[in-house]
């Protein structure tokens, strides 16, 4: 049943990228350029992907829900396209949330998505969220890790122009030497989910900020999980130590001001597909 299930949904996200018509070229254009038709197919995956395999990971006793689904949920968005991968071979290489395709199509559907399955839960569209600004950091061709996520310092959530082109003296910094990088700093209020297998940082060198990945359990990288959280439980949240870990430099097709909009663009989403959830079950006991 679980492939009858995938291969549906992979179905609906070929139909929005226009595979099944034999095109293999996503269409040129701007900012927003998926139409309705697509953006529908996008929302009706989304849709069916939290009623079936979301919404029972609620249905446990306790506020968080039945958390040992979690590893089972991500598996599955990976498996249908939702979430992002880092090889051409991932289901949602080109259409998961922040998949290659939204670079050309724009970020509508990627919003879309996250907004419907946070209607849910939007630990799990966090998880979504995440992962597919890990794999949509990395340049073409870079695959080492199957599941990163991206780390940046706190001090960068102040959207002024300083920080945007100037990391804080607060933020972990690239010490090069021939071909060897390393990295020594702290990184707070990380994000995580289930096989993460590694970390896309946004560090300071130079005093500009420049993209570098490194392997989870890298020597000196230390991760410490921060403990009891009001909400999101499904995202883990954690601490990162580097104490002179070895890093390795990216080309990264997106700037760290473009990042930090997608990322913050998703959050709205899921802050708006969480409260459009709340609401409903609000309705239910009126």
């Amino acid at each position: 049943r679980d492939r009858a299930w995938s291969s549906t949904a992979r179905g609906l996200l070929r139909l929005r990228s226009g595979r099944d018509s034999g095109s293999e070229t996503p269409r040129a254009g701007g900012l927003n350029t998926v139409d309705q038709e697509q953006l529908r197919a996008f929302r009706e995956t989304a849709h069916r992907f939290t009623q079936r395999e979301v919404s029972p990971l609620l249905d446990a006793e306790g506020r968080n829900g039945d958390l040992d689904r979690l590893p089972r949920v991500v598996g599955l968005a990976e498996e249908t396209g939702l979430m992002a991968g880092t090889t051409e071979e991932s289901p949602g290489y080109e259409w998961g949330v922040w998949g290659r395709a939204s670079r050309s199509e724009g970020p509508e559907a990627s919003v879309a998505i996250l907004e419907e399955i946070a209607r849910g839960c939007a630990g799990v569209a966090t998880c979504i969220h995440i992962a597919g600004m890990g794999a949509e950091g990395l340049p073409e061709g870079e695959a080492s890790l199957a599941r990163p996520v991206v780390a940046f310092r706190n001090a960068a959530w102040r959207l002024d122009e300083e920080n945007l082109t100037t990391p804080p003296e607060s933020a972990p910094k690239l010490d090069s030497n021939n071909d060897e990088h390393r990295c020594s700093g702290q990184l707070s209020f990380v994000p995580r989910l289930p096989k993460c297998d590694g970390y896309l940082l946004w560090i300071s060198r130079d005093s500009k900020w420049v993209p570098v990945i490194v392997a989870d359990g890298e020597e000196g990288l230390a991760t410490r999980n921060m403990g009891h959280r009001l909400g999101l439980a499904a995202a883990e949240l954690v601490e990162l130590e580097l104490d002179n870990v070895r890093v390795i430099p990216l080309d990264s097709p997106s700037s760290f001001t473009s990042m930090l909009r997608r990322f913050s663009l998703g959050l709205t989403a899921i802050a708006l597909g969480n409260a459009h959830g709340a609401l409903g079950a609000a309705r239910l006991y009126a």
